[in-house]
């Protein structure tokens, strides 16, 4: 879902988009903001942290982060040890019901960004 501004602050337009994700995350299912990197960021960040439950994770995606980790399946060095399968959580999985942060979003590869546009 796309929510489209028409206030002509930016920033009060950020503050909406992230105060209605707090408000309804799943309703919503994401806000996409444009900005670069910096303590404006940072702020509507932990803004975004304040407003959302204690208990709603909220995690950043690394960019450098392999399919293992983000989908989550059978942690090999885990099994080896225990002599069974061991199952491991990917990222989305400890996000779920929660906020995932994709700094660069612009800039993943399409896979991975069809993965995340999926996951609910």
């Amino acid at each position: 879902r796309t929510l489209v501004m028409t206030d002509p602050d930016p920033l009060g337009d950020a503050l909406l988009a992230l105060r209605s994700l707090a408000a309804a995350p799943k309703r919503v299912g994401g806000v996409w903001l444009n900005g670069g990197a910096g303590p404006l960021r940072e702020r509507l960040l932990q803004q975004l942290r304040a407003w959302l439950p204690d208990d709603m994770p909220m995690r950043p995606l690394p960019p450098s982060i392999d399919e293992g980790r983000l989908q989550g399946g059978v942690d090999v060095a885990a099994s080896l040890a225990a002599g069974r399968a061991v199952h491991r959580d990917g990222l989305l999985a400890e996000c779920r019901s929660g906020v995932l942060i994709v700094q660069g979003a612009e800039r993943l590869p399409p896979g991975m960004a069809a993965r995340l546009a999926q996951a609910r």
